[in-house]
């Protein structure tokens, strides 16, 4: 597994039309597969008014591809080997996280030959008890003190063919996590959390914790 990392160039028009419609990012991260074509994880963070798009993915990406629409040079463009990460996350290990989700849940429908309604919860606490539901189905625990919501918005997605917008809500969580089963944690890494998955959520990075 590959994590690469583009700095983003908000002096560029593409760029910020990406920022307003990730649904640009979306296609320009498929467009950017050189091997066999998966479905990338990827997401945009912010840090210290800079701008990041992080992109995780099985095989190299064309990195000259997502410099020159989204960049101010090659230079701007990283790729780590994520595999060894993986490897470090053992039962027990603590982590700190970010992830940004589009955490929802199902009403029931009053008929049976009818689905039930999907819908994001806007509350804080349910956001939380949300993430708190998908923790132990996904190898890892947290602690009430440990994590909590660092910020909320709503994306407008407009493809190309449709007139109208859809927005989705995007949740994004930090704090600390405890690894309870590395096989499922492992591919909830690889293979993301939620859905909205290719408009920038469900991936979730990690940085050592030392307590």
């Amino acid at each position: 597994m590959i994590l690469t990392r583009v700095k983003l160039d908000t002096g560029l028009r593409k760029t910020l039309q990406a920022l307003a419609n990730p649904n640009i990012f979306h296609g320009a991260v498929e467009r950017s597969q050189t091997g066999e074509r998966d479905r990338l994880l990827w997401r945009v963070d912010s840090l210290r008014n800079q701008y990041y798009l992080l992109i995780l993915s099985t095989h190299p990406l064309d990195e000259e591809s997502l410099a020159d629409q989204f960049a101010r040079n090659r230079a701007d463009v990283e790729s780590k080997n994520y595999s060894a990460l993986l490897d470090r996350t053992v039962k027990g290990s603590k982590w700190r996280f970010k992830l940004a989700a589009n955490p929802t849940f199902s009403l029931p429908s009053p008929s049976r030959n009818e689905r039930g309604k999907v819908i994001s919860p806007y509350r804080r606490e349910e956001q939380v008890a949300w993430l708190k539901s998908q923790a132990a189905k996904n190898g890892f625990s947290l602690e009430d003190e440990q994590f909590d919501v660092t910020g909320v918005r709503q994306l407008k997605i407009k493809k190309y063919a449709q007139k109208k917008a859809v927005t989705l809500q995007e949740v994004v969580y930090e704090g600390v996590l405890t690894v309870t089963d590395p096989e499922r944690f492992r591919s909830m890494l690889v293979n993301g959390m939620g859905r909205g998955k290719a408009y920038g959520m469900g991936l979730m990075t990690l940085v050592s914790y030392h307590g």
